[in-house]
């Protein structure tokens, strides 16, 4: 399949890891397995500048944006967590967040449990505003949907979005166009009745601000994304996002015969997070 590819983009030489994530991915469905590869190499290619070395999202990350909660679901299911209330558009654009999801994504994306299990996405949606509406363009909604559900290699099993108001509709029906059917069938809003979300994700899994009981921590995430630095950004300057990685203290110059599987060490980063 790779030797007839005409693209320049796609690169051949990946190792069974990468196949298998993508495979997973995709159910095992070979066809959309192949089509995110090529289009996982062309986000490399046409938007490496969303690939950034993760100690440049201290903003996200310190006014608790972003988050993956340390517990999974009893089907072991991630659970990512997105205050989107939370975005000071006025301090950095959508980009540099988008940047953090991609970051989280492709962290997550390396733990085989993630891979075969999945990832649940809940929207906190309180204190969305008009600012943050008028940040948020329809060519930045189709970026969005392009890259989580075409160029990423992940499971998104369900999103759920909480505290939606009147804003967070008109915000979604800016996406709503680019999804496709499948997605928006897993989309699901619960306003503001806690207890929906709680039939669906235990009230143990969840942080205080949904009505669960743990607490809200951005930090512990972020401090993986940054033990992982390095090996993340190794792992994209294979795909050939060289361009705005910046970390100087990495030595990134791969062999092209390299195996991946020696840029994949950070996949032991994840399990660890949660014990």
């Amino acid at each position: 399949m790779f030797e007839n590819e005409q693209e320049n983009t796609l690169k051949p030489d990946f190792d069974d890891i990468f196949l298998l994530k993508c495979l997973r991915s995709r159910l095992f469905d070979y066809e959309n397995a192949y089509d995110l590869i090529k289009n996982y190499n062309k986000l490399h290619v046409s938007s490496c500048h969303l690939f950034v070395a993760p100690h440049n999202f201290n903003p996200v990350f310190d006014e608790n944006v972003l988050t993956v909660l340390p517990k999974k679901t009893d089907c072991d299911e991630t659970i990512l967590l997105i205050e989107v209330g939370r975005w000071n558009c006025l301090k950095y654009d959508f980009d540099v967040f988008l940047s953090a999801l991609i970051s989280t994504v492709e962290l997550l994306s390396t733990d085989v449990v993630s891979q075969i299990c999945g990832i649940i996405a809940i929207l906190d949606m309180s204190h969305f505003n008009w600012t943050q509406l008028k940040s948020f363009s329809p060519i930045q909604a189709k970026k969005l949907a392009h890259i989580i559900e075409e160029a990423l290699p992940f499971r998104l099993k369900a999103v759920h979005v909480v505290n939606d108001s009147l804003l967070t509709y008109i915000a979604y029906s800016l996406l709503k166009p680019f999804l496709t059917q499948e997605l928006r069938s897993r989309i699901e809003f619960h306003k503001n009745n806690l207890q929906s979300i709680h039939r669906m994700i235990p009230q143990q899994y969840l942080p205080s601000e949904i009505g669960g009981n743990l607490p809200f921590d951005c930090n512990s995430w972020f401090q993986c994304l940054l033990s992982a630095e390095d090996e993340l950004i190794k792992y994209w300057k294979f795909f050939g996002s060289h361009l705005y990685v910046d970390n100087n203290n990495v030595d990134a110059n791969l062999d092209n015969n390299q195996s991946l599987l020696n840029t994949l060490s950070c996949r032991s980063y994840v399990p660890s997070f949660y014990k």
